[in-house]
């Protein structure tokens, strides 16, 4: 029989991953805004920001935390490449657990029904979409048309939406206003200070339970060379970190930095 194969440890992988989340400062703002937004029922909260910051790591991390609750009915779109707005609304509609309709109306219908039901039983449904951005026109709409199921006070369901800057300066647009003006609750994420850069990593090495591997230099290169996007922060620890393995450095350096860096093209060589 052959041996098992070595697991191989990967402390600074860069996919969304909600069990090992740093919160930041922003990050802690961002998350009270939306899970305020959630609580109190006032249906649209959106996430936005450059590519790499989080968006989608933020957005696993609430729907993780709303599944966890009770009182509370979550659907996760992680990629809208739907066709049409009935196609994202039947998507949707079966993640929550209903039945597909052989039309738009049918399912708009349908869907509101859904949500009176679960209104009366105590039940808050949210659905968070992340890449929100490759939302069309009549996808927003929907968003939008879905917001008008509602009580006196209270709407019959959440959206969160984390998006790119693109979809910011589609919103700002007087054809969208009827839905922008309808969040409630927009956040930015920023990128990290160097501080919160440590904070992640170290969050990352005591999770795996393995000994700080960087030098005092590699910090400010990392920090440099980045310019503290969570994304590219992880993505070049772990590149820097699985050489030090192969290699059997004793510790990840600036100058191991700048070589990840440079084969990553992420950045310029300091």
């Amino acid at each position: 029989m052959a041996p098992p194969a070595a697991v191989v440890i990967t402390p600074f992988s860069c996919s969304p991953d909600p069990t090992v989340v740093y919160v930041t400062r922003g990050w802690k703002t961002t998350i009270y805004k939306t899970r305020y937004a959630i609580e109190h029922r006032q249906g649209l909260a959106a996430i936005l920001g450059d590519p790499g910051l989080g968006k989608s790591t933020l957005l696993r991390y609430l729907f993780a935390h709303f599944t966890s609750l009770p009182g509370y009915l979550c659907a996760l779109v992680p990629t809208p490449n739907f066709k049409s707005d009935y196609a994202i609304l039947r998507h949707i509609s079966s993640e929550l657990g209903m039945d597909p309709k052989r039309s738009m109306l049918a399912q708009q219908t349908s869907f509101e029904k859904y949500l009176i039901d679960r209104y009366k039983e105590g039940l808050n449904v949210v659905v968070l979409i992340d890449e929100a951005q490759k939302l069309d026109g009549p996808q927003l709409e929907l968003v939008r048309s879905c917001l008008n199921f509602e009580t006196d006070r209270e709407k019959l369901i959440q959206f969160v939406l984390a998006a790119n800057l693109d979809l910011r300066a589609r919103l700002v647009l007087a054809k969208n206003k009827p839905l922008t003006s309808r969040i409630f609750a927009p956040s930015l994420v920023d990128v990290m200070s160097i501080d919160e850069m440590v904070g992640m990593l170290r969050v990352r090495c005591d999770r795996e339970s393995i000994p700080w591997p960087f030098a005092a230099d590699a910090i400010d290169a990392l920090y440099a060379l980045t310019r503290g996007v969570p994304r590219d922060v992880l993505r070049t620890s772990e590149f820097a970190y699985a050489q030090t393995l192969e290699f059997q450095l004793p510790q990840i350096t600036a100058a191991v930095i700048r070589a990840v860096s440079d084969e990553l093209r992420i950045g310029d060589a300091a």
